[in-house]
């Protein structure tokens, strides 16, 4: 329902438009006879929606009456009535907030266009306030969302400041643990050597009958004890290998060389153990030099430490492939050197793992003796050795496997343009 209030001195018009309204039944009418009776009914009663106020009134004029409802900050819609001859007026009524004017003798189909136009107007204006409302609100919520994550983000700055402390500080504990685990391995490893070597030589000694004859068992048993005593000679150095590696990379010299005869003379050096186990041994090795930079010295130990690897968990029997070809599907172009075997295979869950040093894929008890014999144990440090070599010269190992058929181990080095 629409409510008007009708502001005239004139009561037949009053009761005209009063009548012509409310026939439309979307219309609650009420009157004013002037301008003061229109001021106090709104401040009874403010919730009008459409104000038709005449412009000539006595008492209070329909341009004073207009001020008076403007500073009211009323919803309503204000009309003005007038005769055809005072424009000056309603132009100054336009002015000071009035929404249109009709005029004496009053078209009431044309005032009814009037109504809608003003109550369209009216309409948007407060979709236009809801909206800035929405709007303000919206800001404000913004604003204090961007205050509380601004403060959250220096809370984790300040977090992050804390937790990089502590990790800088855990860093250098870490180095300064590293660096006495690395003096400690290098003094205990030269504490083993110097006895070692003591009875290395006097097994050799004895041997060699120089001290006079001695029974067969006597002798049999030199001969235990002087591989056992090469066995751990090897575990010595291959300790101090991985302890050391970086600065055996800066004492080695560095160059281009071509890595084919680097697996030739790996395959030689372990050519008569393969034989000993009867396994095959094939070599697809390219025809095409492969020029790489790096130390021959390493790169040998890092194939030679894939080689046994593959001769100890391949049964007897078994086929070891040795394989090398350029790779110039990548750039730039690599060489690309893989160890295959006939094994028993790596778990999959143990991939990621085996290049981690002093792992072993199954417990130590599952492990024959001896160096080469079929599951033969050992530290654990072959293949970290040989990642961190293949590292140093800028190239990537994996692995692929699978259980019961065998193991291919791959290395890929950057080829000399």
């Amino acid at each position: 329902m629409v409510r008007v209030l009708i502001v005239d001195d004139s009561e037949i018009i009053r009761k005209q438009l009063r009548a012509f309204l409310e026939t439309k039944k979307r219309y609650e009418v009420q009157e004013a006879s002037d301008g003061l009776e229109a001021i106090q009914k709104l401040k009874a009663d403010p919730d009008f929606d459409i104000i038709a106020l005449d412009v000539e009134m006595p008492r209070l004029n329909g341009l004073e009456t207009l001020r008076g409802i403007s500073s009211m900050d009323l919803d309503a819609v204000c009309i003005m009535i007038t005769s055809r001859s005072d424009f000056n007026t309603v132009i100054q009524a336009v002015r000071q907030g009035a929404y249109d004017y009709v005029t004496k003798p009053i078209d009431f189909e044309n005032l009814l266009l009037v109504i809608d136009r003003a109550l369209e107007k009216r309409a948007l204006e407060k979709e236009n306030k809801r909206l800035i409302d929405d709007l303000q609100k919206m800001n404000s919520n913004l604003t204090q969302l961007v205050r509380q994550r601004t403060k959250h983000l220096a809370e984790a700055e300040q977090k992050a400041r804390t937790y990089a402390n502590q990790l800088e500080k855990a860093y250098e504990e870490l180095k300064s643990l590293d660096k006495m685990k690395g003096d400690f391995i290098s003094l205990a490893s030269h504490e083993l050597r110097t006895p070692l070597v003591l009875i290395k030589g006097y097994s050799e000694i004895l041997l060699r009958k120089r001290y006079g004859h001695m029974s067969e068992q006597v002798e049999n048993a030199l001969k235990i004890q002087s591989e056992n005593i090469e066995k751990l000679s090897e575990i010595i150095n291959e300790i101090l290998m991985i302890n050391n590696l970086e600065i055996l990379e800066n004492i080695y010299k560095e160059e281009n060389i071509d890595i084919n005869p680097v697996l030739v003379e790996a395959y030689e050096s372990l050519k008569e153990f393969i034989n000993l186990r009867n396994q095959v041994f094939k070599s697809e090795i390219s025809e095409i030099p492969l020029i790489v930079k790096g130390n021959n010295k390493l790169l040998f130990y890092a194939v030679h430490n894939l080689l046994i690897n593959a001769i100890k968990f391949t049964p007897d029997g078994g086929v070891i492939v040795l394989r090398s070809a350029m790779k110039n599907s990548e750039s730039p172009s690599k060489a690309l050197i893989s160890v295959s075997d006939t094994g028993i295979g790596i778990p999959q869950e143990s991939l990621e793992k085996i290049f981690t040093p002093f792992y072993e894929v199954k417990d130590i008890k599952y492990h024959s003796s001896g160096k080469f014999q079929f599951l033969s144990g050992g530290l654990g440090v072959g293949l970290s050795i040989a990642k961190n070599i293949v590292n140093q010269h800028s190239g990537r190992i994996a692995v692929e496997s699978s259980l019961g058929k065998g193991s291919t181990f791959y290395i890929t080095l950057p080829l000399v343009k």
